[in-house]
């Protein structure tokens, strides 16, 4: 049965050189969080930036979150030294303390510097995500890795600073509830775990499956993945444990296609490569009969990203379909998503939009006639951050300009539509 918070001390230490404030969790007590939401988070603050800001004593102490919203706040400026929060899962007879460490190693700037900290388990497909994360797929529109994974979240974000602080993170998950079961992780693999992170901007999780890229930490015993070390340019918010061996993988981070002056642009951008002979791109008019446009020689085995393009001057009335395929020098294919492009040769030509200063977003229209279109910007989950809008465009330039409020940094797409076409545009939203 769950034991509530009965005994939690503010105690105040002296010492010479310091004084400390520290919330002190006694013999085994539970500081339980719930009912955090996006529009209401539930935080507790610990307004001592050293590490002895959270104490437990006696037989330990306890902190329940096991929701994103219900989060620690650590106010720790630019101190540099190691923090524990005493996580404990929620199961009942099944509960485990499962202590998440961040050790920061400077770096920092920002006096008022903050670690929000927060977790919770989830299925086995693992699909309650954190808000900033949009798949747990093979490829960002490809098959769910979830099974591969911990049935955990974390949230670790360095929040308020200029620059964020380097650090070394510790996760410890729960073996009772967490692995095993439909889950592929058991006592025999878990001791491949390693810590993956999640990039909103890229829209991918840093780590693949030929292991050039990035991941965390490395699995410590007493369920535990520790040493994964963050600076300011990749201390990401939203982290999970994999098996190494079946990485979130990141090859192709996407597959566009676009009409420029009546043909088609096809794009595609790869993190990393193994062996990688040559893309087979093809074209079909009703997604199931494809015949090859071209091929596109590869990068064979690479850690780089790499960015691929075809201008193809075909006539496609009406919608088509292109798939993209990469071949292995020893014959093995892997399939990507099919993608579908609307009446690429009667499109508006000169069709453009990027960001300015402030993040106003600018659009150039460059069109044949007078047309009216409707003019909205969604996410990558495809969730409405701006509300249709209508644009009454003239023959030849037409210029113009938004400056939306509260928008995260991150990739969104705009789309102009009328009743003849749609166009779809990558748009990034820097810090």
């Amino acid at each position: 049965m769950l034991k509530y918070l009965f005994s939690i001390l503010i105690l105040w230490f002296a010492s010479i050189g310091y004084s400390q404030y520290a919330l002190v969790i006694n013999d085994d007590a539970y500081m339980v969080l719930n009912g955090g939401s996006v529009t209401t988070p539930i935080f507790v603050v610990v307004d001592e930036s050293d590490g002895r800001g959270i104490t437990t004593l006696g037989t330990g102490g306890n902190i329940i979150s096991e929701g994103e919203y219900n989060k620690v706040q650590w106010n720790i400026g630019t101190t540099v030294d190691n923090y524990l929060i005493p996580f404990t899962s929620n199961n009942g007879s099944n509960d485990q303390k499962i202590p998440l460490s961040v050790e920061t190693t400077g770096s920092a700037v920002g006096a008022s510097g903050r670690l929000i900290l927060s977790t919770w388990e989830t299925d086995d497909m693992d699909t309650q995500w954190p808000d900033d994360v949009t798949h747990l797929n093979t490829a960002p529109t490809g098959s769910s890795n979830g099974l591969n994974v911990v049935d955990r979240f974390w949230v670790v974000d360095a929040d308020n600073y200029t620059t964020k602080p380097s650090a070394i993170l510790g996760f410890t998950y729960n073996d009772n509830n967490e692995i095993g079961g439909s889950n592929y992780i058991n006592t025999t693999n878990e001791s491949t775990l390693v810590g993956q992170s999640f990039d909103p901007a890229t829209n991918t999780w840093r780590g693949n499956a030929s292991g050039t890229a990035v991941f965390y930490g490395a699995w410590t015993g007493a369920r535990t993945v520790s040493g994964a070390m963050v600076s300011d340019g990749d201390f990401f918010s939203s982290w999970t444990l994999a098996l190494q061996s079946q990485l979130l993988p990141i090859d192709l981070l996407e597959f566009t296609a676009e009409c420029l002056n009546g043909a088609a642009l096809l794009q595609w951008t790869t993190a990393a490569e193994t062996n990688n002979a040559h893309f087979v791109l093809e074209s079909s008019p009703n997604g199931i009969d494809f015949q090859i446009v071209t091929t596109v020689t590869g990068a064979g085995t690479t850690s780089s990203m790499r960015s691929y393009e075809f201008l193809d001057h075909s006539e496609y009335p009406g919608t088509t379909y292109f798939r993209l395929t990469q071949v292995d020098f020893d014959g093995a294919t892997t399939q990507f998503e099919t993608i579908a492009l609307n009446n690429c040769n009667n499109l508006n030509d000169g069709i453009s939009v990027y960001t300015s200063t402030g993040n106003q977003i600018n659009i150039e229209v460059d069109s044949k006639g007078p047309e009216r279109f409707n003019f909205r910007v969604v996410d990558a989950r495809g969730r409405m951050i701006i509300s249709p809008q209508l644009l009454h465009v003239q023959e030849g330039m037409n210029r113009f300009s938004l400056a939306p409020d509260n928008i995260d940094f991150g990739i969104y797409y705009m789309i102009l539509e009328n009743e003849k076409e749609r166009i779809t545009k990558k748009l990034i939203m820097h810090k």
